[in-house]
C-alpha cells in the first residue's frame, strides 16, 4: 500500500512541477501550456468534428485531471478557417467540457485556445455574492498562439503540444460584456421543459434506439434504461442527404427497450436538434426565427448568453442549455440540451474522452 501511494505521489509531483504550466512565465513574460488534443469526425458525410482535449490547467493548486469541473478557470476553444469565420466554439457552460464541436469543410483549420473563467467554480457553492464578483474581476480570457490544423490527415491523432500565450500587441480584443446583474441573474434562473413528453406521440416520426450520451453517463437517472429517438419527418424539408428529417428528439426511458412506446409517461426529453421549423421548443423558438427574438428569449429567461460572429449563438439556463446557429441573421439551426442534476450542482465528474 505504500509503494502504490508513494507512486501515486510521485506521478502528481511530476504532474503539477511540469504540467501545469499555464502561470509560468519565459522570455518577455509569455505563459505557456502543454496541452493534449484529438480531432474525431462524429459525422464525416454532413461534416461534423469535434476537437476534444486534455490540459494541465491548475495542477499545482491541486486540481488533479478528474476535478477538472471544479477548477476557477478552463480551457475554451475557437475553431475558425482560413478566412477567420468562426466553424465552431466552447466559450464555458455551467458544467465544464473538455471538447468542442465544429462543422467545416475546410481542409485546414484553426485551433484557437485561451483560459477563460469556469461560470461555475467549486469554491463558491455556497457563496452566490462571492461567485458573481468573481466571474466580473476575471472576465478578461488568456489566449494563446493559434494551432493549425491539417482534418484530412490529422483525424483519430492525439498531439501534445506547447502553447504560447498571445502577445500584447497580437491578442484579439474580446469584446463580450457581462453584467454582474446577469451573472446573478443566471446563477439563480431555471427554465421550463423545452417541449411536452405527452405532445410525441402526436407528431410524425420514425424511431430508433440511440447511443448512451456521454455527458449523462454518471447521471444519477439514468443508470438503468436506455436512450431512444425519434426522427421527426417534416414532408417540406430535406436534410444534406435528402432526407425528409427536419429534426431528432432524443429521450431517456427506465423502462425495458422492448416496451418502449411513444405514448409512454415515464420518458425524458435529454436532448432536441432541430433543423426546420417541424416542431417548437418552449412554445415559440424555431427554426426560421430572426435572430433579435432569440436574444430577446435569452434574456427574458435570464440565460447565460454568449454570441461569436455572425452565425453562433448560445444560451445556459443552467437546467438547459441551448446552441443557436444563423444563416443571414435566421436561426438555421437549433440544439437544446438537458442536464442532469449531478451537473447543475457541478458534482458531476465525466469527461468526453
Amino acid at each position: 500500500m505504500k509503494l502504490e501511494f508513494t507512486s501515486a505521489l510521485l506521478v502528481f509531483l511530476l504532474l503539477a512541477s511540469c504540467g501545469d504550466i499555464s502561470e509560468k512565465s519565459h522570455d518577455s513574460n509569455r505563459s505557456i501550456m502543454q496541452l493534449t488534443y484529438e480531432i474525431i469526425p462524429e459525422d464525416h458525410d454532413r461534416n461534423y468534428f469535434t476537437v476534444m482535449w486534455t490540459d494541465t490547467l491548475g495542477l499545482s493548486e491541486g486540481y488533479l485531471p478528474e476535478k477538472y469541473p471544479s477548477r476557477p478557470k478552463e480551457i475554451w476553444c475557437f475553431v475558425t478557417n482560413y478566412e477567420n469565420d468562426t466553424l465552431g466554439y466552447y466559450k464555458g457552460m455551467s458544467m465544464p467540457h473538455r471538447y468542442c464541436d465544429f462543422k467545416s469543410t475546410d481542409s485546414i483549420i484553426t485551433l484557437n485556445f485561451m483560459i477563460g473563467l469556469n461560470i461555475l467554480p467549486g469554491q463558491f457553492e455556497n457563496d452566490t455574492t462571492g461567485k458573481a464578483a468573481y466571474l466580473k474581476d476575471n472576465l478578461t480570457p488568456k489566449e494563446f498562439e493559434p494551432i493549425r490544423v491539417n482534418i484530412n490527415t490529422d483525424l483519430r491523432q492525439k498531439f501534445t503540444v506547447e502553447l504560447k500565450e498571445k502577445t500584447k500587441d497580437v491578442r484579439e480584443a474580446r469584446k463580450d460584456s457581462i453584467d454582474l446583474q446577469v451573472i446573478e441573474s443566471f446563477l439563480k434562473s431555471k427554465i421550463t421543459e423545452p417541449f411536452q413528453v405527452s405532445k410525441i406521440d402526436k407528431l410524425e416520426f420514425t424511431s430508433g434506439v440511440g447511443k448512451e450520451i456521454d455527458e449523462h453517463k454518471k447521471c444519477d437517472s439514468s443508470s438503468t434504461g436506455f436512450y431512444g429517438s425519434y426522427y421527426l419527418i417534416d414532408q417540406d424539408y430535406a436534410d444534406e442527404m435528402g432526407r425528409p428529417v427536419g429534426g431528432v428528439i432524443t429521450i431517456y426511458s427506465d423502462n425495458k427497450m422492448t416496451g418502449w412506446k411513444s405514448n409512454d409517461t415515464n420518458q425524458t426529453i435529454w436532448e432536441i436538434h432541430l433543423e426546420s421549423s417541424v416542431i417548437a421548443v418552449w412554445d415559440s423558438i424555431k427554426v426560421g426565427m430572426a435572430r433579435s427574438e432569440i436574444e430577446k428569449f435569452g434574456k427574458a429567461n435570464n440565460g447565460f448568453c454568449v454570441k461569436k460572429g455572425d452565425a453562433f449563438y448560445s444560451c445556459d439556463f443552467n437546467n438547459f442549455s441551448a446552441v443557436y446557429i444563423f444563416k443571414n441573421d435566421t436561426l438555421n439551426e437549433l440544439t437544446v440540451t438537458r442536464k442532469c442534476e449531478k451537473e447543475i450542482n457541478g458534482n458531476l465528474e465525466f469527461t468526453r474522452q
